[in-house]
């Protein structure tokens, strides 16, 4: 196995977003931050401040909305390898063991590829997910921003309120699926719900999202598993011309209702593991997890 640590993070930083400059990119080492209200309306007031310190990544999001979006406008970020629509001069390259963009051929053929995170919601003023945003693209991309043709992979490891309502993903439910996932020190077969859009009409391009129905804050997952059930799901033809561009894992923050509408938080762990095809996968969701 080989491992890379992504958080703790190396540097302290702190960066700030509002409605005047919505996104904010900053390295923290082997990957960036952004706070990232790529969403938000006319009025709402506030701004949200994302920072390392002492290794952690932090949120402070203190937005008001005066809107009902029943939507999301935020997506507070990790971000690991080039996103699609293209990165500043100072993010860093992704590097060895899992070197981006990369053929999902290729890793759903030669690898195992674990991702671990460990959060903890301080405080939710509406609702909120957890989620890997993964982007698979025809061709790797470095700037211009995801074409038709391209996928939207989200893993919801997490989705909370603070009423009965929940947020639901894009597109409709297509089907269940059962998957080995560590969830607060076990593994074991978690149903996951599947959602899919064949076309956003933000963009064109196809989203699809696994939703955990057992939804926790400590969770590890084998990405190889997911993406074979994408095989499956899209078909081998399409899924073979895909690249994993990058990996990226944070908070989308809906809004249901006006008034408060933030949340804070803090990402004590980020873990990439990639192993052998052949390692037996229970092992490695507990390793990751005991780094």
């Amino acid at each position: 196995m080989e491992n890379l640590v992504l958080v703790p993070c190396d540097r302290d930083v702190e960066v700030k977003a509002s409605k005047h400059r919505r996104s904010n990119i900053t390295s923290i080492g082997k990957a960036s931050i952004d706070p990232n209200l790529w969403a938000i309306q006319e009025g709402f007031i506030g701004e949200v401040t994302m920072m390392c310190i002492n290794g952690e990544v932090v949120v402070d999001n203190n937005m008001f909305s005066p809107l009902a979006l029943i939507n999301t406008y935020a997506y507070h970020e990790v971000i690991y390898g080039p996103k699609p629509w293209g990165m500043p001069p100072d993010h860093p390259q992704s590097r060895e063991p899992l070197k981006l963009p990369l053929p999902v051929e290729d890793l759903i053929s030669g690898k195992r590829v674990t991702l671990y995170t460990n959060f903890m919601v301080e405080r939710l003023d509406q609702a909120t997910n957890i989620a890997y945003d993964i982007w698979l693209t025809q061709a790797p991309r470095f700037h211009g921003g995801p074409k038709v043709g391209d996928v939207e992979l989200m893993v919801w490891i997490y989705r909370g309120s603070s009423s009965e309502w929940l947020p639901s993903p894009a597109g409709k439910k297509v089907g269940e699926v059962n998957i080995p996932t560590y969830v607060e020190g076990n593994v074991s077969n978690i149903g996951w719900d599947v959602w899919y859009h064949p076309s956003v009409p933000w963009g064109g391009w196809s989203y699809l999202a696994f939703v955990s129905t057992k939804p926790s804050t400590d969770v590890a997952i084998e990405l190889t598993e997911f993406l074979k059930h994408v095989e499956v799901l899209l078909g081998h033809e399409k899924t073979n011309k895909l690249h994993i561009n990058n990996i990226e894992i944070g908070t989308e923050v809906f809004v249901y209702k006006p008034g408060s509408a933030g949340i804070q938080w803090r990402l004590k762990k980020f873990y990439i593991v990639v192993a052998k095809p052949s390692k037996d996968i229970e092992e490695l969701l507990i390793n990751v997890a005991t780094i």
